[in-house]
């Protein structure tokens, strides 16, 4: 039974030595640096829209969308609830080109939505790129169709619940609710 007794006590003031040595390296070193690249630093590229919940068309809120380009016609995006620390991912869009879009069968093209008129309507933005550039992109995105899944259902719930939910863009004139379109626009312009 000592045996066992000194046994633990050196197992545990190895443990505590070696949270210690953590932490003091993670004030010396940060964080990132100590780690490789990971799929998550390729999020580069930083767009703000609008997004709709498609059987449900008023819950509408401002989309943070962190995107890497995977291959020729294929971007993926984390999607936030905001740009500040500690946001949360409420969103996970996957965006194709048109020639992909087309590839596919009626049945899968349901799940798609365009993003031709949020562009053209401003409500998809590059904030961080300078104008001439932000036009640019937007130009390349406006014929793209994106496949989006809402998985936070409520801002203010402290956890994801319930089922995830298939959502869309604004894609025409009318569907924008006021105070959304006033964030955006206080926010982002």
């Amino acid at each position: 039974m000592r045996d066992r007794t000194v046994l633990f006590r050196a197992l545990l003031i190895l443990a505590v030595g070696i949270l210690g040595l953590f932490l003091t390296l993670r004030q010396v070193v940060p964080l990132p640096q100590m780690q490789q690249r990971t799929p998550v630093d390729e999020l580069q590229l930083h767009l703000v829209g609008v997004h709709v919940i498609k059987e449900a068309p008023d819950r509408q809120y401002v989309a943070h969308h962190y995107c890497q380009q995977l291959a020729d016609g294929i971007i993926q995006c984390a999607v936030f609830d905001s740009a500040e620390p500690g946001a949360k991912l409420v969103d996970v869009e996957y965006v194709v080109s048109d020639a992909i879009y087309t590839s596919l069968s009626a049945d899968e093209q349901q799940y798609w939505h365009p993003h031709d008129y949020e562009v053209e309507a401003g409500l998809l933005q590059a904030p961080e790129l300078p104008p001439d550039q932000a036009r640019e992109l937007l130009n390349s995105i406006r014929s793209t169709h994106g496949r989006t899944w809402h998985l936070w259902a409520h801002k203010e719930n402290p956890l994801p619940l319930g089922p995830p939910e298939l959502s869309w863009s604004v894609t025409g004139p009318g569907q924008l609710r006021e105070d959304i379109e006033r964030e955006l626009q206080m926010k982002h312009q």
